[in-house]
This record gives structure tokens, C-alpha cells and sequence, in this order.
């Protein structure tokens, strides 16, 4: 499902850490389908990690490091 807008109103949608903050999935949402948006779920639900949703421009930004620290302890996992 391809839509386009503007990239001012692009949000990513990124399934979080909640020892580390550090993402471990990522989607740009107006691109999810229904099936992607149940599997993001089922993902967050099954590893208990937090949902935050940003602008697309504050992702870029903030060079967003994925997965989890080497000293976060659900690294180990």
C-alpha cells in the first residue's frame, strides 16, 4: 500500500526497549498494512517493549541506534 504525502506528515512508528529505549523495530506507519500493523503487535507484545510514534524528519535527526546496548541486560536474551 503505497500513499504518498508529505514528508512533513511521515511518522515512524518504532517498537522499543524499555530497559534501554533503543528500537528493535521500525515501520513508517501510513506504509503499514493491516497484516504489518498485527505483526508489529504480536512483536511488541511478545517482547513487552514500548511503542513510540515521531516524525519522520526527528528520525533522521537523532540517528536512532538500533537494538538493544551491549550492557542492557535484555541483550542477553
Amino acid at each position: 500500500m503505497k500513499t504518498e504525502i508529505a514528508e512533513e506528515d511521515v511518522k515512524v512508528k518504532m517498537a522499543c526497549c524499555p530497559e534501554c529505549g533503543n528500537p528493535s523495530l521500525v515501520a513508517v506507519e501510513h506504509c503499514m498494512t493491516r497484516a504489518d500493523k498485527n505483526a508489529f503487535a504480536k512483536e511488541v507484545m511478545a517482547f513487552d517493549l514500548q511503542v513510540k510514534t515521531i516524525p519522520l524528519a526527528e528520525y533522521r535527526e537523532k540517528k536512532v541506534q538500533m537494538y538493544c546496548d551491549e550492557d542492557c541486560p535484555r541483550s542477553k536474551t
